[in-house]
C-alpha cells in the first residue's frame, strides 16, 4: 500500500528500557511499526538511505535528546537542512524542560513518558491505528 510509511515511527533511543516502553505502547497497544536506532547518526544514516525507499520511510520521527553519536538537536538540525526530509514530522522526548526549546520540533514529550499522552501526541501527525 503507498501510504505503509504512515504507521512507521523511527525511534531514537540509546537506552534498552525507554526501546521497550515504547515499542510495547506504540507497536503493540497502538498498531504502529516502531524502528528503534540508538543514536542521531544512526537515524541519519537510516533516513538518507533505507527511509528515502517505499519500504523503509517513515512517517514520523520519535527522538532523545541526550545520545551519543549525535544528539537529538543536531538530528532535527540534519532533518531540517535537507529538502528530501524536512516536512517529516519530529517529537522530541527529553526530561530535561530545557529541551522544549529545541528549534524547529513539531513537538516535545517529557520522560518518562506518559502513556496516554505519548499516544496522543503520536496520533495528532500519523493516523489512529487499531488498538
Amino acid at each position: 500500500m503507498l501510504d505503509d510509511y504512515k504507521n512507521r515511527i523511527l525511534v531514537v533511543e540509546d537506552e534498552a528500557p525507554q526501546q521497550r516502553l515504547v515499542t510495547a505502547i506504540l507497536g503493540r497497544k497502538c498498531g504502529y511499526e516502531a524502528l528503534i536506532v540508538e543514536s542521531g547518526n544512526a537515524a541519519w544514516d537510516y533516513l538518507t538511505t533505507d527511509g528515502l525507499t517505499e519500504d523503509g520511510k517513515v512517517g514520523l520521527v520519535l527522538t532523545d535528546f541526550n545520545m551519543p553519536g549525535g544528539n537529538g538537536d543536531e538530528l532535527v538540525q540534519r532533518i531540517r537542512a535537507d529538502d528530501r526530509l524536512k516536512n517529516l514530522p519530529i517529537i522530541m522526548a527529553s526530561g530535561r524542560p530545557e529541551n522544549r526549546d529545541t528549534p524547529d520540533l513539531d513537538d516535545f514529550i517529557d520522560k518518562p513518558y506518559n502513556m496516554a499522552d505519548l499516544i496522543s501526541l503520536v496520533q495528532k501527525y500519523l493516523p489512529k491505528q487499531l488498538q
